[in-house]
């Protein structure tokens, strides 16, 4: 878990981006229109408590959430 953490700290820095070829993309809004650009994702954090996708539209990235 720690090393997840560190990964995506090190995402917040441009060295950090261009060290892994990724980004972030933070909020709700945000994940849903890069999901609707196809956008490819490697990852998914949520929050269970916050994440409430009531009409399916991340059910295509369920295998990636963690």
């Amino acid at each position: 878990m720690k090393d997840i953490v560190r990964r995506v700290k090190q995402l917040r820095t441009k060295q950090g981006r261009q060290k892994y070829g990724c980004v972030i993309v933070e909020g709700y809004l945000e994940v849903r229109q890069a999901l609707r650009a196809s956008v490819p994702f490697e990852k998914l954090y949520v929050c269970p408590a916050l994440f409430h996708d009531e009409k399916g539209e991340f059910d295509a990235l369920k295998p990636t959430i963690l």
